[in-house]
């Protein structure tokens, strides 16, 4: 798939919606949603991270005419949605989705419905992180955006400095305790209390992919960031954008990569202002009665990905989609 670099900066409050689009679109050729997310992972739970990388990737497949939106807790695949040119990671994500995980046969209805079992949502998503996650790694990797998968690498980076740190610190508090142990072996203390310094570094820095990008991989990285900058921008003016086609399509587009970025709800806001001005327009995401709430539909993805607990219980969490 042919990669084109991001526009100049041109996204500000007074920018055209041609170029607002053309932007967006650069961006996406370049990396899915998930690439996006990868690229952007910083110290944060990678599980609940990808899950809201899923949810947004698949609101993005929705604008695209891939699936439909049938509410707010589920998605159907599009019957003539075969010939989108779609990536790897993106291709994973549909077969996982419409494919039962009983007995491999195609289904046609993926539902996000919260299970409970005492205080704890069911994970009846969970299979989809390792599998979407591994093939967005992958294709990060391909493009030349990071030396290695930057993900699997951060994990087994945080894993080798849990085990050097926690036996390190172990044996360190241990010989410190023993007056005879530190006379005897006093190198013996040094070498543990080392590796607790090395394994706690290597498990701080590790969260961070920045260490594994390319320059071309912060440069695509970067892009997103300032474009999602703009983005905040024109949301602290009044809309500039006219009530026509192009516009409405422009923001419906790019609520997927508001929601990845943390601002998906406000976003949504904006989009469903815009549609009230002009409602004989055509809308992929909000004609489908009754009107369900995007972000609800990225919240019921992330929970049934990375549990949470149920609404009302105190040290509850998770959700996805914007805010």
């Amino acid at each position: 798939m042919p990669r084109r670099r991001p526009t100049a900066n041109n996204a500000g409050p007074t920018a055209s919606v041609e170029q607002l689009q053309r932007t967006l679109d650069s961006l996406y050729d370049q990396a899915s949603v998930l690439g996006h997310g990868l690229l952007a992972l910083r110290r944060a739970n990678t599980t609940e991270t990808v899950a809201r990388s899923i949810a947004h990737q698949i609101l993005h497949l929705a604008t695209r005419g891939v699936v439909r939106l049938v509410d707010d807790r589920t998605i159907q695949p599009v019957a003539d949605a075969g010939s989108e040119n779609l990536r790897p990671d993106e291709r994973l994500l549909l077969q996982l989705l419409f494919t039962g995980r009983a007995d491999g046969a195609p289904v046609r209805t993926a539902s996000f419905a919260a299970e409970y079992k005492g205080d704890h949502q069911v994970a009846t998503w969970a299979h989809l992180v390792r599998p979407v996650r591994r093939s967005a790694d992958e294709e990060v990797r391909r493009a030349g955006w990071a030396r290695t998968r930057p993900v699997t690498a951060r994990d087994r980076m945080r894993v080798l400095g849990a085990l050097s740190c926690y036996p390190g610190l172990s044996g360190t508090l241990v010989l410190a305790q023993t007056a005879g142990g530190m006379s005897l072996s006093p190198a013996v203390g040094l070498g543990l209390a080392y590796g607790a310094a090395v394994g706690a570094g290597l498990a701080w820095v590790a969260p961070s992919t920045d260490w594994f990008l390319t320059g071309e991989g912060r440069r695509v990285r970067d892009a997103a960031r300032d474009y999602a900058g703009r983005l905040r921008e024109l949301l602290a003016h009044d809309d500039p954008l006219p009530p026509d086609q192009a516009s409405l399509t422009f923001y419906e587009q790019a609520l997927p990569f508001a929601m990845l970025h943390g601002f998906g709800s406000e976003w949504e806001e904006r989009l469903r202002e815009h549609y009230a001005l002009d409602t004989t327009r055509n809308t992929v995401l909000l004609d489908d009665p009754p009107v369900h709430r995007l972000a609800a539909l990225a919240h019921a993805i992330v929970g049934t990905i990375a549990p949470v607990r149920p609404p009302g219980v105190d040290g509850g969490g998770g959700g996805g989609g914007g805010g």
